[in-house]
């Protein structure tokens, strides 16, 4: 899986008989940004109105060579379009964006944040991704421009999407995430994400079943949630809401009864891995006992303190599931990248 990322936002330059040029630069990478996509590749750059992105003010082929750790864009506007806002979107040429079942694109397109068409303004070093969920709701979560990895959606959480879109889709009850979304409750799902980064994960929960989720992260993450939380299109009855929590300290007591926690790419870390592990014991205390998803891709021989700590915390596997996600044809695993999935609930 491969991102478009910006590495310099858009920015506007004024030319030549009150012309303007957007200016930005971009790269191809995986999810850390520790690696570009290998081949050559045909994007397309368009600068949209901001307010109706269908309508196009200019548009353009580029080839970005493969390997390329930043490619330049330069787009060219008339005079006429001073002062309007507009947005950048740079996509693989009829690449898809919808989840239902299928295969995510290879590459995964960008949008910019709006801004005005005067020199010397700039886009916010934010970007947006946009995917259609299975329901046909639009999902649309920020993320942080650069090559930073915080903030960042990274490859687990697009895993976490079409595990959704399978479980949702079937008439199978073997699993006990699948048992939970067949019921027909009559009040909404109670549930949790941990270390929610952007919180796609949990926003597209709420957007595919009638849920109250609360998205939890250190105090730096909680801007970027409550802006997505703000673009989020949640299921009628869903609720969400954001919070902060560090697994480092002690858990303040709640009377919420969560059905549901769910953990994305959270177990790189094996120092903070036994500060999850103890966070989930403690959310785990409640009655009845949580149903615990985690999903990740395999990185490290550290990921492996995870699953050491959960097995002498007696949490048990009931359940294990694996989604493949798109990949080169260049990457050393020939299968595609994994994302493992493990359902988990203490045992007594």
């Amino acid at each position: 899986m491969h991102y478009v990322r910006f590495l310099s936002p858009p920015k506007v330059a004024e030319g030549p008989r009150a012309s303007l040029t957007v200016n930005a630069v971009l790269a191809v990478t995986t999810d850390l940004g520790d690696d570009f996509y290998p081949h050559d590749l045909a994007l397309r750059a368009r600068v949209v109105d901001g307010l109706q992105h269908q309508k196009v003010l200019q548009s353009q082929d580029y080839l970005c060579p493969g390997s390329s750790r930043a490619f330049k864009i330069s787009l060219a506007l008339p005079g006429k379009y001073a002062s309007r806002d507009a947005c950048v979107h740079v996509a693989v040429d009829k690449s898809g964006t919808s989840i239902d079942g299928g295969r995510l694109p290879q590459v995964l397109d960008v949008w910019s944040t709006q801004f005005h068409l005067t020199d010397k303004q700039r886009a916010e070093p934010l970007v947006e991704r946009r995917l259609t969920m299975p329901n046909g709701s639009a999902l649309r979560v920020l993320e942080e421009t650069g090559d930073s990895i915080a903030r960042h959606i990274w490859d687990a959480s697009l895993g976490f999407l079409r595990f959704f879109a399978q479980v949702l889709s079937t008439t199978e009850t073997s699993s006990e995430l699948q048992q939970m979304l067949s019921r027909k409750p009559k009040r909404p799902l109670r549930v949790i994400e941990l270390g929610a980064g952007c919180g796609i994960v949990g926003i597209a929960f709420a957007q595919l079943v009638k849920s109250d989720v609360l998205l939890t992260d250190l105090d730096d993450a909680l801007d970027i949630l409550n802006s997505n939380i703000r673009l989020a299109a949640p299921a009628a009855g869903s609720r969400l809401e954001a919070m902060v929590l560090d697994w480092s300290e002690r858990l303040a007591s709640t009377s919420t009864q969560y059905d549901l926690i769910l953990v994305s790419d959270c177990i790189y870390n094996p120092d903070s891995s036994v500060h999850l592990v103890e966070t989930l014991q403690r959310l785990s205390k409640q009655r009845p006992v949580p149903l615990i998803l985690v999903g990740y891709k395999h990185r490290h021989y550290a990921d492996q303190v995870f699953f050491d700590q959960m097995r002498q915390a007696k949490f048990t596997p009931i359940a294990t599931g694996a989604i493949q996600l798109s990949h080169s044809k260049d990457d050393d695993d020939q299968a595609g990248p994994a994302i493992e999935f493990y359902e988990y609930r203490l045992q007594p």
